[in-house]
């Protein structure tokens, strides 16, 4: 998922949101980052469960925005094959994003 809209970050904002894992019937793997108009990155999280029967609570992250810019957020989720070819899922709830001025 991606955002439709750019937003704007001083340097030192964080950005702060809620996240949780879901395995499914295979194993979560989650990657969230920041797209810069300029096509830079910054990362926000990388997770993945250990099994098909994984997941998580809902956990906050908080990034420190080191460098002004716009912005886009871009969320991924999927599976990392746990189950060989099986089953393929696993998916990530997203709640309470937020830009936090320096």
């Amino acid at each position: 998922m991606i955002n439709n809209y750019w937003v704007q970050f001083n340097a030192g904002d964080q950005v702060q949101f809620e996240w949780k894992a879901l395995a499914g019937t295979d194993a979560y793997s989650l990657f969230a980052y920041m797209l810069r108009d300029d096509g830079l990155t910054l990362p926000l999280l990388r997770a993945a469960g250990q099994d098909s029967t994984s997941g998580t609570v809902w956990q906050t992250t908080t990034v420190v925005v080191p460098d002004a810019g716009n912005y886009k957020f871009v969320f991924v989720s999927g599976s990392w094959d746990y189950t060989f070819g099986t089953y393929v899922s696993g998916s990530m709830l997203i709640d309470n994003i937020k830009r936090i001025p320096a």
